[in-house]
């Protein structure tokens, strides 16, 4: 699914959920991206915790009903990702704000690439993304 706000664009796709009968029974594992006008970053391999990712989701139905507050959510490896959809005024206008990143093995140790984002979102979205985010991965 692609969050879009401007010239700005988020992108999450679930890849697998943590299999039955192992420590990571239904943790959603996705994609992240972000592509901004002049600057993207991309992970393909972040995971999500069932219990964060439950989380998120109620406060995401409690956003879309009051249009006050924030859902977010953040990858089991907390520099990774992390995602806030968040009420930006009292008027209900709605925000992105987040972080995608991954790191990996440098000559001198880890290295790390990170594209941060925030933008505005049309509220009359909000509703599409409480359907879409729902049926990502089993809540619980």
């Amino acid at each position: 699914m692609v969050v879009r706000g401007g010239s700005a664009s988020f992108e999450i796709t679930l890849r697998e959920v943590g299999p039955t009968g192992t420590p990571g029974e239904g943790d959603p594992g996705v994609a992240v991206a972000f592509a901004g006008a002049a600057f993207a970053g991309r992970n393909d391999a972040v995971w999500i915790g069932r219990h964060e990712w439950a989380g998120f989701l109620e406060d995401l139905g409690v956003l879309e009903r009051t249009r006050r507050g924030e859902a977010h959510v953040t990858a089991m490896s907390p520099e990774e990702f992390r995602l806030a959809l968040f009420a930006s005024d009292r008027a209900g206008h709605l925000a992105a704000e987040g972080r995608v990143a991954r790191e990996y093995a440098g000559r001198h140790g880890a290295l790390r690439d990170r594209a941060s984002f925030s933008f505005a979102l049309d509220p009359a979205t909000l509703p599409t993304l409480v359907r879409q985010f729902g049926a990502f991965a089993p809540a619980g």
